[in-house]
């Protein structure tokens, strides 16, 4: 029997992954006489949700939900939402470069050796050592998990906060719940935001939360900006009440309206900021990484297995 699914963009390379019994059309007009039992689309219009009597799982080709598709498919709850995890070690490894990008100092101090030379002020400036020192992760999904692999791989010793769950060990990771942030800031060398923006996650840290950090501290956020309150963040960075940041995601996206700079605080006049336009996933083997997560879920489907990702509409992940 076949497994009829449709999706909204063009996937000739996916054709040739998924098994013979997926047959997939593809387009942003509705297929004639709509049947399909799976959906792939970021931003599906309405209209798709309700085209097949048959459509039952809607796969989103990307990691993070946006947050119109949550809200609109708490109105289909017989629709399943999944997503796919296929940027996990590409944002993994942008989060370890920032890492040691801003704990080193190294875009400032590289801009002053090529103005100065040997004369520049900040040549004699210590590096931060990671080994032996403690990260703390926040979130332990799939890019949380690969953050957990390499930050030991660098002799880190790596705490993780999770969305719930009593205190444990997990190899040589330590895990915590949400009510221990607090008393686990003070000990962070290094707090690494992989959170997506839920309505528990959004504006979490705040100033007396950044307060709690040691001022050796270095934070890196590829999770969302929102995490962290924007005002919060850049006056402790302006005040060098910690050593650093290195940032990914940004408070400001060019959209319907126009918008150039990434913030309303002006984070790229601070030395101690490391600043990437949001280009974790934006690596040359991501497409051929999207496409074979997706085929893995689609074939999964076709064999009449549990379709992986499920996404809890409430959580938002």
């Amino acid at each position: 029997m076949k497994l009829l699914v449709h999706m909204l963009s063009s996937g000739e390379q996916l054709s040739k992954k998924v098994n013979k019994n997926v047959e997939l059309t593809f387009g942003e007009e509705l297929p004639e006489n709509p049947q399909y039992k799976i959906l792939i689309a970021g931003r599906p219009p309405e209209k798709f949700l309700t085209a097949s009597p048959n459509l039952s799982h809607l796969i989103i080709p990307f990691a993070g939900i946006p947050r119109s598709v949550r809200d609109m498919m708490r109105e289909f709850p017989d629709i399943s939402l999944h997503n796919i995890h296929h940027n996990a070690s590409m944002t993994a490894e942008m989060a370890m470069s920032l890492l040691l990008s801003a704990s080193k100092l190294i875009p400032s101090i590289d801009q002053d050796f090529r103005k100065q030379g040997w004369e520049s002020p900040h040549r004699m400036t210590p590096s931060q050592v990671l080994a032996g020192k403690t990260a703390l992760i926040l979130g332990f999904g799939a890019i949380g998990q690969e953050i957990s692999r390499m930050c030991q791989g660098f002799s880190l010793k790596v705490k993780v906060v999770r969305h719930k769950g009593k205190m444990e060990k997990k190899g040589e990771v330590e895990l915590y719940g949400s009510e221990d942030l607090f008393a686990l800031l003070p000990e962070a060398d290094f707090l690494i935001i992989c959170l997506p923006e839920t309505e528990k996650t959004k504006g979490l840290l705040q100033q007396k939360e950044l307060a709690l950090l040691p001022s050796r501290a270095t934070i890196v956020n590829v999770g969302r900006a929102s995490v962290i309150d924007e005002k919060a963040l850049y006056n402790v960075l302006a005040n060098k009440k910690i050593h650093a940041a290195g940032l990914d995601v940004w408070y400001q996206y060019p959209g319907e309206e126009k918008v150039s700079l990434p913030a309303q605080c002006p984070f790229w006049e601070l030395d101690n900021v490391v600043m990437s336009p949001h280009r974790a996933g934006r690596a040359k083997e991501a497409e051929e990484a999207r496409v074979e997560h997706l085929a893995r879920l689609l074939n999964l489907a076709a064999q009449n297995k549990p379709i992986p990702n499920l996404v809890d509409l409430f959580l938002g992940y």
